[in-house]
């Protein structure tokens, strides 16, 4: 016998997820989301889930490229600033995609105008695209491999795509909570 619970996915953005849901959840209601921000800066509750950095990939061929083969898992990545992008053929997550409004703010901010060829909710796809050399792409940590023919960066300042659960103050932890958390563990 499973507990039951409504799940209701939505995205936020550094800022309250509360203030932008397109209605006000009940007391107690749990509404996991997902950001790009750090979490920590929400005033509402959560949990955090997952954590992974997320890189700038170009083709290692690219006038900034180097060769990334030696790198290991945890190694420093050389810092890339936005406004390298600028111009660049770029392969840009689709709207589907948790972080993709917060890289559109970032660009606007920063001023950068990459010049986007694809888009792919998929970030395999992405990655595979910049190894085949059609341009870089900003892509979760994970999928990069030294084996590749790619040169990763970090951001400056980094960029985080969180997964976690936020809930409102005092909401109680019922069965179907436990069971949700069971859920997003596996």
């Amino acid at each position: 016998d499973f507990p039951t619970f409504s799940l209701d996915c939505q995205p936020f953005c550094g800022c309250s997820p509360l203030s932008i849901l397109p209605y006000r959840p009940k007391p107690g209601t749990t509404v996991p989301g997902f950001c790009a921000l750090d979490p920590d800066a929400c005033p509402a509750e959560h949990i955090v889930k997952r954590s992974s950095e997320l890189i700038v990939v170009l083709p290692d061929q690219y006038p900034l490229g180097y060769d990334a083969s030696a790198l290991t898992a945890g190694a420093e990545l050389p810092g890339l600033p936005l406004r390298r992008l600028d111009d660049l053929p770029f392969m840009m997550p689709s709207e589907e995609m948790s972080y993709y409004p917060v890289l559109q703010q970032l660009f606007q901010h920063a001023g950068v105008h990459p010049k986007v060829i694809f888009q792919s909710s998929n970030t395999n796809i992405l990655y595979q695209m910049v190894c085949n050399g059609y341009g870089a792409a900003i892509v979760p940590r994970r999928c990069f491999s030294p084996r590749d023919p790619v040169s990763p960066f970090s951001l400056r300042p980094r960029l985080y795509n969180y997964a976690c659960l936020v809930f409102r103050s005092g909401a109680e932890k019922t069965a179907a909570w436990n069971y949700l958390l069971e859920l997003l563990s596996i």
